[in-house]
Protein backbone atom coordinates (compact mmCIF):
# COMPACT_ATOMS: atom_id res chain seq x y z
CA UNK A 1 0.00 0.00 0.00
CA UNK A 2 1.10 3.57 -1.14
CA UNK A 3 0.70 6.73 1.04
CA UNK A 4 -0.22 9.95 0.25
CA UNK A 5 3.52 11.34 1.57
CA UNK A 6 5.39 8.52 -0.84
CA UNK A 7 3.12 8.94 -3.83
CA UNK A 8 3.57 13.09 -3.90
CA UNK A 9 6.32 13.32 -6.48
CA UNK A 10 9.41 15.90 -6.01
CA UNK A 11 8.83 17.91 -9.51
CA UNK A 12 11.93 20.08 -8.90
CA UNK A 13 14.38 17.17 -7.85
CA UNK A 14 17.68 17.59 -7.68
CA UNK A 15 17.36 21.58 -9.55
CA UNK A 16 17.70 24.40 -8.43
CA UNK A 17 17.98 28.00 -9.91
CA UNK A 18 20.78 30.24 -9.71
CA UNK A 19 20.29 34.12 -10.83
CA UNK A 20 23.18 36.65 -10.90
CA UNK A 21 23.62 40.00 -11.80
CA UNK A 22 27.03 41.45 -12.34
CA UNK A 23 29.35 44.60 -13.18
CA UNK A 24 30.57 44.91 -16.70
CA UNK A 25 34.25 42.78 -15.93
CA UNK A 26 31.68 40.05 -14.68
CA UNK A 27 32.21 40.94 -10.62
CA UNK A 28 29.05 39.32 -9.30
CA UNK A 29 26.90 42.19 -7.48
CA UNK A 30 23.99 39.79 -6.18
CA UNK A 31 23.13 36.06 -6.28
CA UNK A 32 19.82 34.41 -5.38
CA UNK A 33 20.13 30.44 -4.97
CA UNK A 34 16.91 27.98 -4.76
CA UNK A 35 13.93 26.16 -5.45
CA UNK A 36 10.86 28.31 -6.77
CA UNK A 37 12.41 31.69 -7.23
CA UNK A 38 10.57 34.19 -7.82
CA UNK A 39 12.54 37.56 -9.28
CA UNK A 40 10.99 40.89 -8.85
CA UNK A 41 13.99 42.67 -10.36
CA UNK A 42 15.73 41.32 -13.68
CA UNK A 43 18.59 39.14 -13.70
CA UNK A 44 21.51 38.95 -15.56
CA UNK A 45 22.06 35.27 -15.97
CA UNK A 46 20.14 32.08 -14.44
CA UNK A 47 21.15 29.21 -13.93
CA UNK A 48 20.11 25.27 -13.10
CA UNK A 49 22.33 23.41 -10.74
CA UNK A 50 22.02 20.15 -8.54
CA UNK A 51 22.06 20.81 -5.03
CA UNK A 52 25.81 19.95 -4.41
CA UNK A 53 26.97 22.15 -6.93
CA UNK A 54 24.53 25.10 -5.69
CA UNK A 55 26.13 24.75 -2.36
CA UNK A 56 29.13 25.02 -2.89
CA UNK A 57 28.68 28.00 -5.33
CA UNK A 58 26.24 29.73 -2.22
CA UNK A 59 28.90 28.92 -0.27
CA UNK A 60 31.80 31.07 -2.38
CA UNK A 61 30.09 33.32 -4.72
CA UNK A 62 32.96 35.62 -4.41
CA UNK A 63 34.89 33.56 -5.29
CA UNK A 64 33.57 33.70 -8.89
CA UNK A 65 32.72 35.60 -11.71
CA UNK A 66 31.07 35.41 -15.10
CA UNK A 67 33.07 34.77 -18.24
CA UNK A 68 31.47 34.97 -22.08
CA UNK A 69 32.59 32.64 -24.18
CA UNK A 70 31.51 33.11 -27.24
CA UNK A 71 27.86 33.38 -26.41
CA UNK A 72 27.47 31.34 -23.77
CA UNK A 73 28.32 32.68 -20.11
CA UNK A 74 29.88 30.54 -17.57
CA UNK A 75 30.99 31.29 -13.99
CA UNK A 76 34.64 30.47 -13.30
CA UNK A 77 37.08 31.13 -10.62
CA UNK A 78 38.15 34.29 -9.87
CA UNK A 79 42.54 34.18 -10.42
CA UNK A 80 43.82 35.15 -6.99
CA UNK A 81 46.61 37.29 -7.50
CA UNK A 82 49.74 36.27 -4.97
CA UNK A 83 50.25 38.93 -1.99
CA UNK A 84 53.43 40.02 -1.29
CA UNK A 85 55.29 40.53 2.08
CA UNK A 86 56.61 43.16 2.91
CA UNK A 87 59.89 41.42 4.24
CA UNK A 88 62.52 43.65 6.64
CA UNK A 89 65.86 44.42 5.24
CA UNK A 90 68.79 42.75 5.98
CA UNK A 91 71.73 44.16 7.75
Amino acid sequence: MVTFAEAKPNIYGDQYQLFITCDDEGNITSAEYGQMIVRLDPADFFFVVTKEEGDILNDNISKYKIQIDGFRPSLVLKEETPTETPTEPTN
